[in-house]
C-alpha cells in the first residue's frame, strides 16, 4: 500500500480549486449568451445584441455568439 505524505494533499485539493482566467471568460461568456437569447425571444433586439456582442468579447473563439448576433441583424434587416 502506498503512503502519501501530508504536504500531498492538500496540493491535490488546491489544484481543483484553481480556475483560470479564461475558464472565467468563457462561463461568463456562455451566460451573456444564454441572457442574449431570452432577450431574442422576448423581442429585445438591442439588449440580446449587447449581450452577445459581450460575449464575444469575452471569448472571440466562442462561435455561438457569432451566430446569434448574425440572427439579430437579420431580424434588423442589417
Amino acid at each position: 500500500m502506498r503512503r502519501f505524505s501530508l504536504t500531498f494533499l492538500p496540493l491535490c485539493f488546491v489544484s481543483n480549486v484553481v480556475v483560470t482566467h479564461s475558464q472565467i471568460n468563457s462561463r461568463l461568456a456562455i451566460d451573456y449568451l444564454n441572457r442574449g437569447t431570452k432577450e431574442l425571444d422576448a423581442g429585445d433586439l438591442d439588449g440580446a445584441l449587447a449581450d452577445f456582442n459581450r460575449a464575444i468579447e469575452l471569448d472571440p473563439n466562442f462561435y455561438a455568439p457569432y451566430f446569434s448576433r448574425g440572427l439579430v441583424r437579420k431580424r434588423q434587416a442589417d
